[in-house]
Parts: C-alpha cells; structure tokens; sequence
C-alpha cells in the first residue's frame, strides 16, 4: 500500500511519553501498513516513560525504541486524524492539514499515570489502566475507520 493511500493518524498529549506512545503501539501492532501513526506532545518529555514501556511490554507490545516529539515536528505534514489524549493537548493542539482539508479531530481525555500517584503500586495501576482504556478505544476507532476486528484482553 502506497503511503499517501494510508489513513494517517497522530496521537497527541503533553509529554509524549505515555498515553500518546502507548497509542501509537496499539495502533502500529493493530493496523500494521494500513495506517500511517505518529505520536507527539505540546511539551515532549526527553524520554518514553519506563512504566509506560513495561505496561506495554506485559501486552506483548515494544515500544522501548520509541522517542518523544513535539507537535511541532509535524506541523507541515497532511494527517487524516489527529486525536488528543489529554485536555491539555486539546486546548494546546494545532490545526492540522489533511489530504483533503483539515484533519478530523477526536479527543479522548484520558488521566495522565505520571501524575497518578507517589505509592509505586498505584502508580503502576493507573499506567495499566490507561493503556487499556486506551487500547478499548482504539479497538472501536481501528472497527468504525478501518473495517478491521481486532480484540483487546489484558489478561
């Protein structure tokens, strides 16, 4: 498939660091070469979250060898979707051009695990409860934009 015949989607948040880097993986893993996926932040982080990596890691996605963006990055390139995972990034987003006007726009506020929680358990707890909150979302945006059936167990 020619890339300019690909759905191209960016996933954004503040940091780049989790919630729109465990986007991307679900997405890569999920849609493989029928989406074009890209992951940035207003305010990228200098790293991908190691428990971002793990909780990932446990659903047999890698994303150890991601690295963070700024939104910026990509401010010239066409996306056909740009969904917003934080409301920080909502509001911080720029418009982006697609292929055929602008870009449709989706938001998915979802609580930031970085800022869960001191307790290492709990913090643990709100990384994997993002990453499945937004592999559910995910699965039905991959049904409803791409016809494919994927399914999502954690366990």
């Amino acid at each position: 498939m020619e890339n300019n015949d690909k759905i191209s989607v960016i996933f954004v948040c503040t940091g780049n660091s989790c919630r729109s880097q465990m986007a991307e993986g679900f997405m890569r893993y999920w849609a493989g070469d029928r989406v074009r996926v890209e992951s940035a932040g207003s305010h990228p982080a200098s790293d991908v979250a190691r428990l971002a990596i793990q909780v990932m890691a446990e659903v047999g996605i890698d994303i150890s060898t991601h690295a963070t963006n700024s939104f910026d990055d990509y401010i010239d390139e066409e996306f056909d979707w740009v969904i917003t995972l934080c409301d920080h990034a909502k509001d911080f987003c720029p418009v982006f051009a697609g292929k055929k006007g602008e870009a449709k726009h989706l938001h998915w506020s979802i609580p930031d695990p970085m800022t869960s929680s001191n307790d290492p358990v709990l913090n643990l707890k709100a990384y994997r409860d993002a990453r499945d909150d937004i592999a559910r979302r995910i699965v039905k945006w991959i049904d409803e934009n791409l016809g494919m059936k994927v399914r999502y167990d954690p366990d």
